[in-house]
């Protein structure tokens, strides 16, 4: 739990940092596979100011709340490393955005996968709120201006699609370790 304090208060104090400084280590196309790859992982801790550094915070709070069992170990930091490669690739390939910052697809990435490994051991809310997960996905990219911060910046749905896909890829890889290998995970059933 107190790593996951210390992650909530990073986050959170992200969004005090200046322009310049956010700027300096934010994701961008131009130096993420270049001369500057520690941006794949800092642009994930950068934020647009302070809103966006709350709701990112309080989001990983409420996640990590209520999934923290399902990604105890190194399966949290395993859906983390996973993420954050498939959201950069996700947002190279698939975007043309210019920069990113921001948590948000990371913390998709860990709810997915909490949610997906809760649901296959039968955790009925667990499967309830993963659907409703789904539609929100969906929502956005229907009506995307529904997303507009500010009027102007658009939120970055690919990145939550595709910490989804990497959260969600993760639960079934762990499932399936469970069952090959676990004998807890099996009288579970």
């Amino acid at each position: 739990m107190r790593w996951a304090l210390t992650i909530f208060a990073l986050l959170c104090a992200t969004g005090f940092l200046s322009d310049e400084f956010v700027e300096a280590l934010r994701w961008t196309r131009d130096t993420a596979l270049g001369q500057e790859p520690y941006r794949w992982l800092t642009g994930h801790l950068m934020h647009l100011d302070r809103g966006h550094a709350a709701l990112n915070a309080g989001g990983f709070l409420l996640v990590w709340w209520w999934l923290h069992d399902s990604l105890q170990g190194l399966r949290g930091l395993l859906v983390t490393i996973v993420a954050i490669v498939v959201i950069d690739l996700g947002l190279w390939h698939a975007t043309t955005f210019d920069w990113y910052v921001g948590a948000s697809g990371w913390i998709h990435a860990l709810a997915a996968a909490g949610i997906t490994y809760r649901s296959i051991y039968g955790d009925r809310l667990a499967l309830l709120i993963g659907l409703l997960g789904l539609v929100k996905l969906a929502a956005e990219n229907l009506s995307p201006e529904l997303l507009m911060q500010d009027n102007a910046v658009l939120v970055a749905t690919v990145a939550h699609w595709c910490g989804a896909a990497a959260g969600i890829s993760c639960a079934l890889g762990f499932a399936l370790h469970d069952r090959l290998f676990c004998k807890a995970a099996r009288t579970r059933e």
